[in-house]
């Protein structure tokens, strides 16, 4: 049924529950795997006073990257063939959601794995919910798994 599945993974407990059953779910459907991470600058630039861009940012892609070659081997443990991305862009108007979308899109995705966290209060008002916001824009089929508290 599917054989394209394109999951973003950011390290959280959510992501990394969505990464395990995505593996699963590529494994029964004997799909492809596409593992993403997107660095988020304007999540970045609220608020840092005093901090040295470049390093953040190569500390940044640093953590990406071995979160990304993480993620790999555990596909590729679990006998899944997965490819890794790394999305960025130095640009503060991009979003994560619209990064995500556009790569599912470029990839011919034909199933989006979702990690998601119940945001409450200020925290949704201003970053609203990525799993929310992905699924407003896009028509690829999305599955989410809910981190569990």
């Amino acid at each position: 049924m599917f054989k394209r599945i394109l999951i973003p993974i950011d390290g959280s407990k959510a992501a990394n529950l969505a990464l395990s059953k995505a593996i699963t779910l590529c494994k029964n459907q004997k799909a492809r795997l596409l593992i993403v991470h997107s660095i988020d600058y304007m999540k970045l630039a609220i608020g840092v006073e005093g901090v040295d861009a470049v390093t953040l940012h190569k500390g940044l892609k640093k953590t990406g990257k071995k979160m990304l070659e993480k993620a790999q081997k555990l596909a590729e443990k679990r006998k899944v063939k997965a490819e890794t991305r790394l999305i960025e862009s130095l640009k503060l108007t991009s979003r994560i959601d619209n990064k995500v979308v556009k790569e599912a899109k470029r990839w011919r995705a034909d199933l989006i794995v979702l990690g998601t966290h119940k945001k409450h209060g200020i925290k949704h008002l201003i970053f609203g919910s990525e799993a929310e916001n992905i699924m407003h824009k896009t028509k690829i089929p999305i599955l989410l798994f809910r981190a569990e508290k």
